[in-house]
C-alpha cells in the first residue's frame, strides 16, 4: 500500500487540492457544513502524502524487510555497502 500511495503520490495531491477547491466552492455556495466535511476529507488526503510521513512509513518498511535480504536487523542504510561496477 505506501508503495502504491508513493508511485501515485502526484495524482493524489492533485486529487486533494482538487477537492479543496470543491469543497471550498461548496461551502461558499451552497452549505457551510458539507464544504468543511470536503475540505476535511481533503486534508487526510493530502497529509496521507506528506513527504515526511511517506520517508518514515519507507524506512520502517525497509527495516522490517531487512532481515529478509540478509542484512542484519539494526542495519542503516549508510551501513550497506553497494557493490561496484567492476564486481557487477
Amino acid at each position: 500500500m505506501i508503495d502504491w500511495v508513493y508511485r501515485n503520490r502526484h495524482r493524489i495531491q492533485l486529487a486533494g487540492l482538487l477537492l479543496v477547491v470543491c469543497g471550498l466552492g461548496v461551502a461558499i455556495g451552497i452549505e457551510v457544513a458539507a464544504g468543511l466535511a470536503i475540505v476535511g476529507a481533503a486534508a487526510l488526503l493530502l497529509a496521507a502524502v506528506q513527504p515526511q510521513l511517506l520517508a518514515r512509513l519507507r524506512s520502517r518498511q525497509g527495516r522490517r524487510r531487512a532481515p529478509r535480504n540478509g542484512h542484519l536487523p539494526g542495519t542503516d542504510t549508510d551501513d550497506v555497502k553497494p557493490p561496484s561496477r567492476s564486481e557487477s
